[in-house]
Formats: C-alpha cells, structure tokens, sequence
C-alpha cells in the first residue's frame, strides 16, 4: 500500500476517533510515523540511520530515568553507576517483556521489571504518601485488584486504545496505584516507553528541564481522576451486580477509564504524546536528509 493510500487511511480513523489525545496532534503522529516508513523503505543505508536514530533516543530515555530522581542525582561515583545499570537491566526486562506479550503489559511484567530495576520482590504492604501530592495512593490491599480492573480494561480489545494510548495509560495508573516502596515513576516511565518502542515508536522521554511540567500534569491529571472515581467505582458495582462475568466488568471499567477522562487527564496525555511527536518528526528530518 502506498503513502498516499496509507494517509488517507489515517484520516478516516481521524474522523471517528474518540480518544485520550487531541486529534490534531494523534493525526500528526499517525501521518509522520507513515511518511518516516515510507520515506526508509527497503533502503539499507536509511534503516541503518534509522536504527542509530532509534537506539540513542532509547539511551537518551533511559539515562533521563535517573536524571529525573532528585534522590539518585544526589549519589556519585559507583552508587550513582549502579542506579544505571539497574535502569539499563529493566529497561532490557521490559522489552523483552513487551515483546513476547504481542506488546501488552500485565502485573508480572511490573513486579519484573520493578524488581530488576529496585531489587525488590513484591508489592508494598504498607501505605506510602507522595511528598508533595494531595492524592492518597490505593492501599496496599488493593493494589493487586486495582491492576486486575486496570490491565483488564486497557488490554481488552473491546476497548478502542491505541498503541500510544495504552503506553501512556500504564504510565498514569502505575504511578496512580504507586505500587512500590521504591521506583515507581521509573517503573511507569520504562513500561510506557517500551510499549512505544516495540511498536515502532519512539520512547515519551522526560528531561529533567521538564520534570516541574511533567510532576504539575501527572498530579493534575491524578486529582482529576480521584474526583471522579467514586463515581466511577459506583457506576461499576452497579453494572457488576448479580453477575460473575469479570469480561463485562472490565470492559465497563475500561470504557469509563477511556472515554471519561476530563481535560487535565488528557492534558497529561498530551504532554507525553507529544513527546512521541517531536522525536518522529525529528527522525523523519534526519533520514531525509541522508537520502539526498
């Protein structure tokens, strides 16, 4: 199929999409990704260049991982080198994850990669306050339950998430459940990026000049939700009621999660999407400037 076949194509999953990022900028990713495609083709010279772009954004991911921890950028020397190679071994666990699972991410990948990147086992079992944060984390007796509605709804094909999406999902309701005594934003951020990148996308990479807009929209968006969630919670034990059938429980729960997100919810979402965008449109200018 053609570029041209192709965009026109997007255009039309334009036209109806209802989802968790603006339309102009989902469309833009969606156009370059295919232009970036189309432009590489079966060029050896240009999938090289491409595959040199790709491996120094995920290094540039990886390494801001650290970068964004006030905690880590304290330590030096071989402390500081360990913190690294632990981020280097999750990131490695998280892809290989993300690849053998068709690109989903359920709760033995977290505690995984978790455990590469921490050396811890489990989830917490006390509860833990974010400093800084006015939204409590769910309580350690509810984190495995909190996973289950939440795995089960963002990686069910009756709802309508898209790669990109998805990633970002993981991201906020990792960070939203704050499963961990240590590690969880790392945790979030590697999972989110490796679901980018085993689908051909680039890594959501936060540096640390943005780490103040990137705390502010993660904990707008975190508010956001909390103030629906009762809502939310009761809405879905009301569909749940006299039924077994956990399908139709997570698909409601799901449904509520992707189409009831408020506009600082998206903000969040946006944020990182752009991210995404900024670093297609950066690779699409590279390789065509060695196609010349």
């Amino acid at each position: 199929m053609g570029e041209e076949r192709k965009l026109i194509d997007v255009r039309f999953e334009i036209a109806s999409y209802r989802g968790l990022i603006d339309p102009s900028l989902f469309q833009d990713i969606l156009e370059q990704r295919v232009r970036l495609e189309d432009v590489i083709g079966s060029n050896d010279l240009l999938v090289r260049v491409n595959r040199k772009e790709e491996r120094a954004l995920e290094a540039s991911a990886v390494r801001h991982l650290t970068e964004l921890e006030p905690d880590i950028q304290r330590t030096s020397g071989k402390l500081k080198r360990s913190y690294m190679a632990a981020s280097m071994e999750a990131w490695r666990t998280a892809k290989e994850a993300v690849r053998t699972s068709n690109g989903y991410i359920d709760q033995r990948m977290i505690l995984d990669v978790n455990r590469a990147l921490t050396g811890s086992f489990g989830f917490r079992s006390g509860t833990v306050h974010v400093t800084g944060s006015e939204v409590s984390r769910t309580s350690p007796l509810s984190i495995g339950k909190e996973f289950d509605y939440v795995f089960g709804a963002v990686n069910d094909k009756a709802t309508p998430v898209s790669t990109i999406e998805r990633g970002i999902l993981y991201h906020f309701h990792v960070c939203r459940i704050h499963p961990f005594t240590d590690g969880n934003g790392r945790t979030a951020r590697i999972v989110q990026n490796a679901t980018l990148v085993n689908s051909g996308l680039p890594p959501a990479t936060v540096t640390p000049e943005e780490r103040v807009v990137y705390i502010d929209a993660i904990e707008k968006a975190l508010i956001a939700f909390r103030d629906r969630r009762e809502d939310l919670e009761d809405h879905t034990l009301t569909k749940a009621a006299g039924t077994k059938d956990k399908h139709v429980l997570r698909t409601e729960y799901g449904q509520d999660i992707y189409l009831g997100a408020t506009d600082r919810e998206r903000a969040f979402y946006n944020f990182l999407a752009s991210k995404v965008n900024i670093d297609l449109r950066n690779a699409l200018d590279n390789v065509k400037r060695h196609r010349r």
